[in-house]
């Protein structure tokens, strides 16, 4: 069992103060829960993940989940293209033993300075679902 003060430690100062932003604004929002696992913290809406925070030294790793893409090329249901003026997401994409490509925008926040970004960003993955 994983729990949110386990991610904490290593974390800078300005990390832990991204992560408050991120965590009360998320934990404010209708149907959303928070989960730690060994490897993130997640943000889930109705069970659907939304977005895991990694957490570096010195910068946070926001991970949006986008869907997958089958072995035809066949999109999942409500596949998530996000709209990123900035141009601030990399593409993250892996395949599956069963040939199945998982896909997810991976967003490095350094700064308070893109909280509200983030924000933005992660608010269209929430009203997508």
């Amino acid at each position: 069992i994983y729990e949110e003060q386990d991610h904490l430690k290593a974390a800078s100062e300005q990390c832990l103060n991204i992560w408050d932003g991120i965590k009360s604004e998320l934990n404010a929002w209708d149907d959303v829960t928070q989960t730690a696992t060994k490897h993130y913290i997640g943000f889930k809406k109705n069970n659907t993940l939304i977005a895991a925070v990694r957490f570096f030294k010195n910068h946070l790793s926001l991970d949006i989940s986008r869907g997958n893409i089958s072995t035809e090329g066949k999109k999942s249901q409500n596949f998530f293209t996000a709209d990123d003026p900035k141009n601030m997401l990399k593409e993250q994409n892996w395949t599956y033993k069963n040939g199945v490509v998982g896909n997810a925008y991976i967003l490095k926040i350094t700064s308070l300075d893109q909280l509200e970004y983030a924000k933005f960003l992660i608010k269209q993955k929430y009203d997508s679902l």
